[in-house]
């Protein structure tokens, strides 16, 4: 049994503990209120190039971010849900509020990204990839219902689909020739993997895209032209007939 100082020490280091508890949080919460232009420009040279930025960490929004891609415009609001699972989790608008998703870091340093719906125009939300103006626009429709993303490669990719369709721009023809691009994602083993085709019977397209957790990427498409005109228009996207009736288009690269 503990004597009176041990239940005295004890009942001490108890209030300690919860005090402590609360300094931590209320400092974090503290931080939260801060304004994140304020923050941002503290840690500017860490950080990508930001064009405007509003609000605190618990609600705000951002213009012209400069990832690999530009951002025209993204807003966040805290989602308290992502605590359950032992994660800081926002949910994310892209130009308008109906293209959202909810994105969560967790303690085990990765990123969860569920609840993704997006419909629009390529060109609405980025302005430029790798300092480059887009040379391609596209109409998206896209959702995923879950995914865990890490250094490692992603894991657990739940119902991704991907719909493009009214190309313009660069190889706009040829590739509007092709009718409308289904693509289904999937995980394995860290490599995403895109399984696409496109729903014109003339062409009876169908390809692969592989990303590596390195960022390196393989495309290879097949195609089955049943027309003069669809072969032209083939070859000019870059395909190569590689046996009677089946042209080919292979890349490798690295985003």
């Amino acid at each position: 049994m503990l004597n009176s100082d041990d239940s005295h020490n004890v009942r001490r280091f108890g209030y300690i503990g919860w005090l402590a508890w609360f300094v931590a949080w209320y400092l974090v919460l503290m931080m939260l209120w801060v304004p994140v232009d304020w923050i941002y420009q503290q840690q500017k040279q860490q950080l990508p190039p930001i064009g405007r930025l509003t609000g605190t960490f618990w609600q705000g929004a951002a213009e012209d971010v400069e990832l690999p891609i530009v951002l025209r415009s993204v807003s966040w609001q805290w989602a308290p849900s992502a605590l359950l699972q032992g994660g800081l989790g926002y949910q994310l608008s892209l130009d308008k509020p109906q293209n959202q998703a909810t994105l969560s870091a967790n303690w085990d340093q990765t990123i969860k990204v569920s609840g993704l719906q997006l419909s629009g125009r390529l060109s609405d939300w980025l302005s430029s990839f790798q300092g480059q103006s887009l040379p391609l626009d596209v109409d998206i429709s896209a959702s995923l219902t879950e995914g865990v993303f890490s250094l490692q490669g992603c894991s657990e990719l739940q119902q991704g689909r991907l719909y493009l369709q009214n190309w313009q721009g660069m190889m706009s023809d040829s590739l509007n020739r092709i009718g409308q691009i289904e693509a289904k994602l999937n995980c394995i083993e860290g490599q995403l993997q895109v399984a696409f085709q496109g729903d014109a019977p003339d062409v009876a397209m169908t390809g692969l895209w592989l990303l590596d957790p390195d960022q390196s990427y393989s495309l290879k498409v097949e195609a089955r032209p049943q027309s003069p005109d669809v072969r032209d228009s083939l070859s000019a996207a870059g395909f190569d007939e590689q046996s009677a009736g089946v042209w080919q288009l292979q890349r490798k690269g690295r985003l």
